[in-house]
């Protein structure tokens, strides 16, 4: 199973690398970030009519006998894992720009009173194009139908002095539940963890102000690994985060 999970990911150009030595997370963060994440292996679910057939197919590897070189990019095996590959690789891209960068939120909380909608937008606060960290694929294996890999990256020097000034006491530490549809595949996560994120800064200010604010603006720090996990058909994402405050405006009349 492992060796063909590492032909795939040699075949698919996904550079999973050799197991490296573990070692705790929160005392290593500043200097290297450490997440294990998921994807699933196949992209319909129900695909499939019989899953303990393709897992055996995969084990063996008899999925790929007597078949054409040029037909192999269709076999079913290695458009499933295709799928997972590139699925993997957006989560990881994604949360690790969240962990070294921040996301960038406005937040209108709703008033019934005011007939005011909730409004919240989560934007990247830089573009990936604007960090050269190595993301590296350690320890591949599939458990379940689900491709697991451990996923590091080191934090530049200019890097590490940002978590540290992230992690001053006047930032507040935040924790927020969220959830997102996973028939959305990478799109049902990303709305799981925008819900987190709206859901931290709300609790957060609901505790600390009296007067619902009209509107809110800041950027939020991912920290820790992130724990995603699907349950009754959505996407379950539980976060915590720094958070800096850059705009809190408050209604006139009340």
């Amino acid at each position: 199973m492992k060796q063909l999970v590492l032909f795939l990911a040699a075949i698919l150009t996904f550079n999973f690398l050799l197991p490296v030595k573990s070692f705790s997370q929160s005392a290593s963060e500043r200097e290297q970030i450490r997440i294990h994440l998921w994807a699933e292996t196949d992209s319909y679910p129900g695909f499939f009519e019989d899953e303990d057939e393709i897992a055996k197919m995969y084990q063996d590897g008899t999925v790929y006998q007597n078949l054409p070189e040029e037909m192999n990019e269709l076999t079913p095996a290695r458009e499933v894992f295709k799928f997972a590959i590139k699925r993997m690789k957006e989560n990881a891209e994604f949360l690790i720009g969240g962990m070294i960068n921040g996301w960038y939120y406005d937040y209108t909380p709703y008033d019934k009173t005011r007939r005011v909608e909730e409004y919240f937008e989560l934007t990247p606060y830089l573009t990936p194009e604007s960090y050269l960290n190595n993301i590296e694929y350690h320890q591949p294996e599939i458990i379940d139908n689900r491709i697991f890999t451990w996923i590091y990256c080191n934090r530049t020097p200019s890097q590490m002095l940002s978590y540290d000034q992230w992690s001053a006491v006047r930032n507040p530490k935040i924790h927020g539940i969220g959830t997102g549809d996973v028939r959305l595949g990478f799109d049902g996560i990303e709305q799981a963890v925008r819900e987190s994120v709206k859901n931290a800064v709300r609790e957060y200010w609901r505790k600390v102000t009296k007067n619902k604010p009209k509107e809110i603006s800041g950027t939020v720090l991912l920290i820790h690994e992130p724990y995603i996990l699907v349950k009754d058909g959505k996407y379950v994402a539980e976060l915590d985060f720094f958070m800096q405050t850059s705009r809190i405006e408050h209604y006139k009349n009340f």
